[in-house]
Parts: structure tokens; C-alpha cells; sequence
């Protein structure tokens, strides 16, 4: 499988390391030479550090975008990750487009409309997961997704939520599921755990309307 990865901060090296280490054909981009050099120490030798804009057409097709299984946009600029997700579904086919979100007032844009399949919008999942490799080996399959809309969202259980003191295990979702509960800085991913207030619960939904009902299930 061929996957481009737009982004060699923190998630950007993991993300790699995880498709090259299930022995995809990885490319990682970063405009930025400093952090493409340092990116470059640190991943496996396999995987093919470029420095470029991953919003220029001529950097993507030099990276092998066109017919790609997988493009990850994983910058700390929410338009750059559009941008880059536009031009890898319109310009060159790619099969599926995964893109971060840095600020929720931006997560509307993140649909199929701009190129994006999977949307990211879940930072403390995504800072867990550097030091974390069960829960990265666990959740990035999900990205996988293909010709579905999939949301990752982060929702915070304030004071006197519903599943406050419910386990893991016996919620009803819906068609959601929760993939991990950060907790006091810690992640969580046992069924039996018993929710708390403040806990950030990392969801995945394929739809609004699922999401809605995960979100009356866990709020009320």
C-alpha cells in the first residue's frame, strides 16, 4: 500500500513508522528542513523523508500521491491539511484522505466536499498516542476507512453527566464507539472502566446523528 504522510511532527513520524512497519510504501512530507532532517534520524530507513509544501501539486506528485492508498495530513495548519486533502483526492485519486483538525471551530470544513474522509479531531488522543504504541498499534487501522464518513472527536463529561460512575462496557452508542478515556493525564482503554467527570472520551462516529446519540448517552 502506498501512503503519504503530510506533517513529521510527532504523529506525522508515528503515523509513518506504524504503515512502515506493516510494510507499506511510506512517504513522509515536511516543509520545514530542520524538522525533515531530525524526522529523517528518527524513522525507519525504509521510509522516504521529502522536503516540500505538501500544498504545492508538484511537491505531491514528486512525493507519488497520484493513485496513493492513503494520504494523512497531520500539519499544525488546518488549511494546509485542507489544502493538502483537496489536492490529493482531486488532483491525483488518492483512495483515502485522513486530515487533522487543530481547532474545532474548523472541524465543518473537514468533509468530503474538501477531499477528507477521516477527520482528526481529537488532540489529546493525538498527543497520547506518541507515547503510547498499544493505543497507536489499536487506533490507526481506524484510519483505514474507506467511503465512509468518520469522525474522531474528543468530548469532555462535565459535573453530573449521564455515564458518570457507568463502565465502559455498558453504554449504549449506538452505531459510535469509544476508543480510549484519557484520564488525569493517563490512557485508558479497559471496557470496565468506570467514567468520571472531567474524563475526555475519544469517540468514533460515522455520522452526525450518531454522534448525537453518543453524545446524549454520555452527557444527556
Amino acid at each position: 500500500m502506498k501512503v503519504i504522510v503530510c506533517g513529521a511532527g510527532e504523529v506525522g513520524r508515528y503515523v509513518s513508522a506504524y504503515f512502515d512497519a506493516t510494510g507499506d510504501d511510506v512517504c513522509l512530507l515536511e516543509r520545514s528542513p530542520t524538522v525533515a532532517a531530525e524526522a529523517a534520524s528518527r524513522v525507519g530507513t525504509r521510509i522516504r523523508v521529502l522536503v516540500g509544501d505538501g500544498c504545492a501539486v508538484d511537491v505531491l506528485r514528486k512525493a507519488g500521491t497520484l493513485g496513493a492508498d492513503l494520504v494523512v495530513a497531520v500539519t499544525d495548519d488546518d488549511e494546509d491539511n485542507l489544502v493538502v486533502g483537496l489536492l490529493a483526492k482531486q488532483e491525483f485519486g488518492a483512495a483515502s484522505v485522513v486530515a487533522r483538525v487543530n481547532n474545532s471551530r474548523n472541524e465543518w470544513l473537514f468533509t468530503e466536499m474538501w477531499g477528507v474522509d477521516v477527520s482528526l479531531a481529537a488532540p489529546g488522543l493525538l498527543n497520547a498516542m506518541v507515547g503510547d504504541s498499544g493505543l497507536i498499534n489499536r487506533y490507526v487501522p481506524l484510519l483505514m476507512v474507506r467511503r465512509f464518513r468518520t469522525q474522531v472527536r474528543e468530548l469532555l463529561l462535565p459535573l453530573g453527566a449521564k455515564a458518570e460512575g457507568k463502565r465502559v462496557s455498558g453504554l449504549d452508542l449506538g452505531r459510535a464507539s469509544i476508543v480510549a478515556v484519557l484520564s488525569d493525564g493517563a490512557v485508558n482503554r479497559e471496557t470496565a472502566y468506570e467514567l468520571r467527570a472531567l474524563d475526555r472520551v475519544v469517540l468514533v462516529s460515522g455520522s452526525p446523528s450518531d454522534d448525537h446519540d453518543a453524545r446524549q448517552a454520555l452527557i444527556g
